[in-house]
């Protein structure tokens, strides 16, 4: 390149002699310095100028005979074309440079272009899987919850039915089958609910209330673990004086959550404290117990699911790690904060429940409703459960009430039974067989019109959704099995 640049370069100006004699030799040099420069960089461009002031030296400087210009003039001519090639040459250089990293650089856009749209189909994708798999875990933990509550109803259905038929007592057997029956309704709901507050469905039903009656009712949540494991229990807290705007039902929850973790964690014999007062603006709640304390590491994470202080290997603790996590979902709904603090493994811990306190004007009056409430006549009911075992002991306890019972284990039985049977109550399971519980309720109401009765749903499906679709089906009450004996009676009983 520089050779041949060189060249052209030469053979251009000799070209030009005839016309220009043997002024300006360099005139084409010039251009084949920036040609040689352009395209082969530094080097060939000091190549073309050497060749070239070498060339133009001898066929024009060493014969020019004219009087004007000596040798100095000469010589001059010849060190500017030199530096002149020089600054050429590196500027040409320096151009190739900036257009090598221009074009680099926009290869390197286009590159992370392509990678950004490569990372953005895979976040989309990899969004589309993570919400498939949620609604495929929310599904299962929907069906877990209906299929663990099926065998529960039942069960507590006949404690209910023994309690009824023994006077109110229950032997130490059935005690014991009470005690774990409910422990592991309350590991579903709280499961369950975890899932609820995550996709943010659980809404609260606030009012104003004093905090006090809320820690009685979490207490008594919690007091047959902790009677088990004959701990010593204080509570200091006020009766009035700690107003808060909250859900009693989900603050209870929450508390009953913190007692029965100091329960589980704390050895038989220990002591759980319970005190709450009001600071400035802020109700403060603490339960404070003498178990083993948590370390440093486990502090950090200890409101994160499915995090667990060390257990031995028969996890005589129990339960799965998301009590304080739904502690801390529920607290927040609520605009407070929770915190634990402990000294280490070994020295018990603390948990402090803050949330924004009410005046005492804020509450409002209670009124005092004196004498018996009047009795209701008997109701016939029909009782629809797929479920054999929890159909025919619902139907047991009903009939102790001195009510008229039909049972039916499916949808068209159900239908079967209306004219001759002209129930006032429906208690319907929704995962029936055939036709589910929606559907039987429709079928209910267009075959009986005006003489349809008062649907109630007794189903293991109690996310909110479900509540909702219960309640656009007719439903006057959405019933989560294991439902109370009383819950049941007391919906039953309410009037049309």
């Amino acid at each position: 390149m520089a050779l041949l640049s060189a060249g052209l370069g030469l053979g251009s100006r000799l070209l030009l002699t005839p016309i220009v004699g043997n002024e300006v030799p360099f005139i084409t040099m010039f251009p084949a310095v920036v040609l040689s420069g352009w395209y082969g960089g530094f080097r060939a461009g000091m190549l073309t100028t050497l060749v070239g002031g070498s060339s133009v030296a001898w066929f024009f400087l060493r014969y020019d005979f004219t009087p004007v210009g000596g040798p100095v003039e000469k010589v001059t001519s010849l060190v500017v074309f030199l530096l002149m090639g020089v600054l050429i040459s590196w500027l040409t250089n320096e151009r190739n440079v900036a257009i090598a990293h221009l074009r680099k650089a926009h290869e390197s856009e286009r590159v992370a272009r392509r990678r950004a749209e490569e990372l953005s189909t895979r976040e989309e994708a990899l969004r589309s899987q993570a919400e498939s798999a949620n609604r495929a875990k929310d599904g299962f933990l929907a069906m877990l919850g209906h299929e663990l509550r099926n065998p529960l109803a039942p069960m507590v259905t006949a404690l209910e039915l023994i309690r009824m038929r023994s006077g109110g007592a229950l032997g130490r057997p059935e005690q014991v089958i009470e005690r774990q029956v409910h422990h592991l309704g309350r590991m579903v709901d709280d499961l369950l609910d975890v899932s609820r507050v995550a996709r943010g469905l659980i809404s609260l039903a606030k009012r104003s209330t004093e905090l006090e009656p809320i820690i009685t009712r979490a207490l008594e949540m919690a007091s047959p673990l902790l009677e088990k494991r004959r701990h010593h229990v204080t509570v200091t807290v006020p009766r009035t004086g700690l107003a808060v705007y909250a859900d009693p039902d989900r603050l209870a929850q929450v508390f009953a959550n913190l007692f029965t973790n100091a329960a589980k964690y704390t050895d038989p014999g220990g002591v759980v404290e319970v005190s709450a007062e009001r600071r400035g603006g802020t109700i403060v709640a603490t339960v404070r117990d003498t178990g083993v304390g948590m370390s440093p590491e486990l502090l950090a994470r200890v409101f994160e699911p499915f995090v667990q202080g060390a257990q031995s290997i028969e996890r005589s603790a129990g339960g799965l790690g998301i009590g304080l996590t739904l502690v801390k979902s529920l607290v927040s709904l609520h605009g407070g904060e929770v915190s634990a603090h402990s000294d280490g493994a070994g020295h018990g811990s603390t948990i402090e429940v803050r949330l924004p306190g009410l005046d005492r004007a804020s509450l409002p009056a209670i009124e005092e409703v004196n004498g018996p409430a009047a009795a209701l006549p008997a109701h016939r009911v029909l009782v629809v459960d797929d479920n054999e075992d929890a159909a025919t002991l619902l139907a047991d306890v009903i009939r102790a009430q001195g009510w008229p019972v039909a049972v039916a284990f499916d949808g068209p039985q159900a239908l079967s039974m209306l004219e001759s049977f002209a129930p006032d109550i429906a208690v319907l399971d929704i995962g029936l067989p055939v036709m589910d519980g929606y559907e039987l309720a429709a079928r209910i109401r267009e075959r009986l019109g005006t003489r349809a009765p008062r649907l109630l749903a007794v189903t293991g499906y109690g996310q909110e959704e479900d509540r909702k679709h219960a309640s656009e089906a007719g439903f006057a009450h959405h019933l989560v099995k294991p439902v109370s004996t009383d819950a049941l009676l007391a919906a039953m009983n309410e009037m049309r």
